[in-house]
């Protein structure tokens, strides 16, 4: 008997998410960010940290994303997670957003 599964290999967005992952995450990945402040890096003055608020409370799925992806750091404490992408780092609150090491507006919003 074989068994055939889905194995999400890459932690940093290139490959499409399980369908059981989107469906459970989908009214979080829904949600809408607006960008609010660009500011330089302070890690890399070449480039951007940013600010973005959410338009709703999208910490819910932060125990499941923490139970699914080992590279996640989820700090229940302050209710947030952080995920790196390459060089960028990326933390995610109840309804902000903060990344660093980003490549302008742009960047950030094709992050999000």
């Amino acid at each position: 008997m074989v068994v055939q599964m889905a194995i999400y290999l890459d932690h940093n967005a290139t490959t499409p998410l399980r369908l059981e992952v989107r469906e459970a995450m989908g009214p979080c990945l829904e949600k809408s960010f607006t960008i609010t402040h660009v500011k330089d890096c302070m890690a890399d003055p070449t480039k951007n940290r940013i600010v973005a608020e959410c338009s709703d409370d999208i910490s819910p799925g932060f125990p499941y994303l923490n139970a699914i992806i080992s590279t996640i750091m989820y700090a229940p404490a302050v209710n947030s997670v952080t995920v790196e992408r390459g060089e960028r780092i990326l933390t995610f609150y109840p309804r902000v957003a903060k990344m660093a090491k980003v490549d302008g507006a742009e960047d950030a919003t094709g992050q999000l």
